[in-house]
């Protein structure tokens, strides 16, 4: 999750998500994807108060200095990327 790495770099993110589970799982500090080590990053970058997620694209554009649009991967029936 390149938010949670982004935020163990020293930065402040914000992420935006639609479904309301998977914010707020980052905001417990809680990783919404399985995938090695991302959980610890997740946590500690919460916890020092780098990472948060929010459902309003709007408000988070008006908050922010720069934007990454992020979308996921398709995956085929095998489970291997398209």
């Amino acid at each position: 999750m390149s938010a949670g790495c982004l935020a163990q770099e020293g930065h402040e993110v914000l992420g935006v998500d639609r479904a309301r589970t998977k914010v707020e799982l980052i905001n417990a500090g809680q990783s919404p994807i399985i995938e090695a080590e991302i959980g610890e990053i997740i946590a500690a970058s919460v916890r020092a108060g780098r990472l948060r997620a929010i459902q309003d694209p709007v408000q988070a554009i008006r908050d922010t200095d720069l934007s990454f649009v992020c979308v996921g991967t398709q995956v085929r029936s095998m489970g291997t990327s398209t």
